[in-house]
């Protein structure tokens, strides 16, 4: 059966409602970056990886951009510059992103060992749609290696064109004011701590058995991210007691 002719993607791509916020955000001491990663048991073979990257790319469109700008707003374009190419793993992950530079990608791979890692600038996606892209981009990689891996899930076609819904402005559709009507404009809880040293970099690594965390969230029908961002307010709340205020902010 012959493959159906891909549609044209866009050259250029607006950014949404959140994706506008991080450009203002990103400062030499204040990072708009992200990372996820995947690892597997055997060591990644670099070649290999970066063919795959090559393959992948053009099936993500709106990750495969640079950062202009333009006359009242920041908006994506299509780069036409070879990469992004992979590269060793690095001692200090999600260090800001230049994007003033024409012609930079906007998000970095990194292979380390038997671990894939995918940085990306947050105006480009949230970490679902990374995981899409790490994930497909790893299953794409294990075929390469001789591995059988069906297409589903979070693992997408490479083959295909993106779907309508890759390029639109969610928030249009799902957090206008007729869908959520806007919360009140109290003043937040802020944890407060102790401030550390310029570029100091702490990672915290927790592991946990993934059925048994469903099992939990599942017992409190919840998702589990549902589950895991209740047990983070929790936690809040409780640091927000034990301080005795006088009177409760909201989390």
């Amino acid at each position: 059966m012959a493959k159906q002719p891909k549609k044209q993607t866009p050259s250029w791509f607006k950014l949404d409602l959140s994706a506008n916020v991080y450009p203002t955000l990103q400062r030499r001491n204040f990072s708009s970056v992200f990372r996820l990663s995947v690892t597997l048991t055997e060591d990644i073979d670099p070649v290999l990886l970066q063919k795959a990257v090559d393959q992948t790319m053009p099936r993500f469109p709106t990750f495969a951009v640079m950062m202009r700008k333009g006359v009242f707003w920041r908006y994506l374009e299509k780069n036409p510059n070879p990469g992004p190419f992979v590269q060793e793993d690095i001692k200090n992950p999600c260090m800001p992103m230049p994007f003033k530079n024409k012609g930079r990608y906007l998000i970095r791979i990194y292979y380390y060992n038997c671990k894939i890692s995918l940085e990306s600038f947050h105006s480009l996606s949230d970490g679902n749609g990374a995981m899409v892209l790490l994930q497909t981009l790893t299953a794409v990689y294990l075929r390469l290696k001789g591995y059988q891996i069906e297409v589903g899930g979070l693992v997408y076609d490479i083959n295909e064109a993106p779907e309508p819904e890759e390029y639109e402005d969610a928030y249009i559709r799902y957090a206008n004011s007729k869908v959520h009507p806007p919360r009140a404009q109290d003043r937040a809880y802020r944890l407060q701590g102790t401030p550390e040293p310029f570029y100091t970099l702490n990672i915290i690594d927790g592991i946990m058995p993934a059925d048994k965390v469903a099992a939990v969230a599942k017992s409190y029908q919840a998702t589990i991210t549902e589950y895991l961002n209740s047990v983070l307010i929790y936690a809040l709340l409780q640091q927000q007691y034990s301080e005795n205020p006088l009177f409760l902010r909201p989390v």
